[in-house]
């Protein structure tokens, strides 16, 4: 019997966490005002901005071809906040989450990478809500759920392809679900 690729174990196995995590936040029902909405970009920002900053910093993770930099969602928040109008005062008080998941290694950052990615795929669907209910879009306040817009099936594709010849061997691709579930946790600790 084959195993299953590592994309289907992590969408099996971090399954009860992402829905755990959708569960407590309920992103839609709780972000009903600009104001609440505010509230949740800085919650995002408060953990993307320590979670960015450490999977940059992870050792090799350059030389994988992810291209880092483009998958940033920092700069879409900081956007976002801006036009909305959270000047630069407001934004530098922002809490940051302490409470990262461990990411010491190209395998745990792969892992994290899963949910931050796989994240830009639900974005798509929550932005829609948010564009009919509070007339939040990619040019208004909505450049982080837009995340990369027309391309999010291409940089999904590029990343599971990245992430699956990575994966090899069972050590690492349980280093990887691990990460995965880890940071499923800490996401929604944070955000609750």
């Amino acid at each position: 019997m084959t195993s299953p690729g590592i994309l289907p174990r992590l969408k099996q196995e971090t399954r009860q966490h992402h829905r755990v995590v959708e569960r407590q936040l309920n992103l839609c029902d709780r972000s009903r005002t600009i104001h609440e909405y505010l509230s949740l970009l800085e919650r995002l920002y408060g953990f993307y901005l320590p979670m960015e900053s450490r999977l940059a910093s992870v050792r090799g993770i350059g030389r994988l071809g992810l291209e880092l930099d483009l998958r940033r969602k920092v700069p879409l928040l900081l956007s976002d906040l801006h036009v909305l109008g959270r000047d630069q005062c407001v934004v530098s008080d922002i809490a940051l989450c302490d409470k990262l998941p461990k990411v010491d290694d190209v395998p745990q950052a792969l892992g994290c990478l899963y949910v931050l990615e796989g994240a830009t795929l639900g974005g798509q669907f929550i932005g829609r809500e948010f564009e009919q209910r509070l007339g939040i879009h990619a040019n208004h306040g909505g450049r982080f759920f837009a995340s990369y817009g027309a391309a999010v099936a291409e940089k999904w594709k590029t990343f599971g392809a990245i992430l699956t010849a990575n994966a090899v061997g069972v050590d690492t691709q349980d280093t990887i679900v691990a990460s995965g579930c880890a940071t499923f946790d800490a996401f929604g600790c944070w955000l609750q």
